[in-house]
């Protein structure tokens, strides 16, 4: 009897550390342990940086008037940030895309326990946003990247949380109410980053794939763009009365596209008139350094206004003419430049992409790293008392911050995203889980594609989708291997017969 006994505590022991592991992998412990990992980590870059770190960037949205629209990039941050700073100088804006972080590694892992994906996994694919260092400087910057990352993860999520739509014949209100949130956040996103403009057209195909009747699938798309065009049109419309011409920004469109053509342009054979002329670089297109043609004052852009005496606004129609018409000479050059860009993204080191950019400003230092000259002018003009650090917490952080997520995760991550929505096998066809595969992986496409055409390499832009990259990943791995932890799709969930009379949403 006592053997007995002891044999059973034995074994009871002997499984503990078995129970222990399957509750944190299949509850939410292990969520909560990283989020609380991410919140201690944000904690200490609050207190170890104050304030808020400032790009040349930050400097035009906090410089530009809120009662008129930006030239070079919208301004609807703008309208954001300042009357924060006017509350708590730049603390405050610091704060609230901490926050924002934390809610979008929240809706990530509830997005992916919603479709069935495991606790364990779901949580891993939040692990990025919360710990990643990069992400959390990233945070730290008074920038766009992070308010428009968060939106797009919201709307992802919420244009594919529904899973089964209503059957024929059964009113869908709440497919429209989606679809009009869809469009709106959308809307916001492109107006906060104009880079994330693809993302409606993404939403809107997941809309049209999703519905039962071709009537819900129009009208609700209707619905989405009419919602996604209200605020894009309106800035569009204030843009025109303040500047006299209608769009998202003024004067800048020829100025990006020259950047980004600069580094191949052939100007051999081409008809140009003397102020394009000027425009062709004269180094060889392997000495050619992007940033310098588009930003510096002896480009050959910024110095039209010199040789020529004409307006900025001028220069700028002409950069944009000689752009298009390099184009058009060289198309394959234009998409070996852009590939190029996008494939780095995927790249295992987190670097400075094709140009070689530094990008000291978004690692942790042990100083407070001056990006712009005479920071502490900035931030006491919007209210902070000083520049500093706290050396004794930056220490901590710099050695944590050697450690960060490859690219190549990401990239595997939006593999497996378009495998489970292609369905590479026979599980992933019955998953019915394949569009919502697709979405979130052509979302992420759509996110980065969109900046490799129009602007040089930032490794902001890549960190602002890695979150993506996992949630498709995650979702399409569990389409391709898993079995799901709620209820499986039915047969006649299955996505690969265009006949379904049921279409997972």
């Amino acid at each position: 009897m006592l053997i007995d006994q002891a044999a059973g505590r034995s074994a009871a022991t002997a499984s503990l550390p078995r129970r222990i592991g399957r509750r944190l992998w299949t509850g939410h412990l292990l969520f909560g342990l990283l989020f609380g990992a991410g919140t201690l980590l944000r904690l200490a870059t609050i207190a170890a940086y104050r304030p808020a770190f400032i790009y040349p960037d930050s400097v035009f949205y906090l410089d530009t008037p809120m009662h008129v629209p930006g030239d070079q990039r919208t301004t609807v941050y703008t309208l954001i940030i300042k009357p924060l700073a006017r509350l708590q100088g730049l603390d405050l804006i610091q704060i609230l895309q901490h926050l924002s972080g934390l809610v979008a590694a929240v809706v990530i892992y509830q997005f992916l326990r919603h479709w069935g994906c495991g606790n364990g996994w779901s949580a891993i694919a939040a692990a990025p946003i919360l710990l990643d260092p990069l992400q959390v400087i990233l945070e730290h910057y008074v920038l766009t990247d992070v308010p428009a990352e968060v939106l797009a993860v919201i709307g992802l999520a919420v244009v594919g949380w529904r899973r089964v739509a209503p059957p024929p014949g059964m009113r869908d209100r709440s497919g429209a109410v989606t679809a009009a949130v869809v469009g709106l956040l959308f809307g916001i996103t492109t107006l906060i980053r104009t880079a994330s403009v693809l993302l409606i057209v993404v939403g809107v195909g997941y809309i049209l794939l999703t519905r039962t009747t071709w009537r819900r699938r129009i009208g609700h798309a209707l619905i989405a763009v009419i919602a996604f065009g209200a605020p894009v049109l309106a800035y569009a419309d204030w843009m025109h009365h303040a500047r006299g011409a209608y769009g998202l920004t003024y004067g800048w469109s020829g100025r990006f596209l020259y950047g980004r053509v600069s580094t191949f342009a052939d100007c051999t054979g081409l008809d140009l008139d003397p102020m394009e002329q000027s425009l062709c670089p004269v180094q060889p297109p392997s000495e050619r350094e992007e940033s310098f043609y588009m930003w510096n004052s002896y480009s050959p852009q910024w110095q039209l206004t010199v040789t020529y005496h004409v307006s900025l606004v001028q220069a700028n129609a002409i950069a944009r003419k000689f752009s298009r018409t390099i184009l058009v000479h060289q198309p394959l050059d234009f998409a070996k430049t852009v590939g190029a860009d996008f494939i780095y993204n995927f790249n295992y080191r987190r670097g400075g992409g094709p140009e070689d950019q530094e990008n000291w400003f978004l690692a942790y230092h042990n100083y407070y790293p001056a990006v712009v000259t005479n920071p502490d002018t900035i931030v006491a003009r919007y209210g902070g008392s000083h520049v500093g650090s706290y050396p004794r917490i930056t220490r901590m952080l710099v050695a944590y911050g050697h450690v960060y997520l490859p690219g190549t995760v990401a990239g595997v991550g939006v593999l497996l995203a378009l495998a489970g929505g292609f369905g590479l096998n026979r599980r992933a066809r019955r998953s019915g889980m394949r569009l919502v595969s697709l979405l979130i992986g052509v979302g992420l496409i759509a996110a980065l594609l969109v900046p490799a055409v129009l602007a040089i390499f930032s490794l902001r832009y890549t960190i602002s989708v890695i979150p993506l990259a996992l949630m498709g990943g995650v979702l399409g791995g569990t389409a391709l291997f898993g079995s799901r932890s709620d209820t499986a799709a039915s047969p006649g969930e299955d996505l690969g017969s265009a006949g379904d009379a049921t279409v997972l949403n």
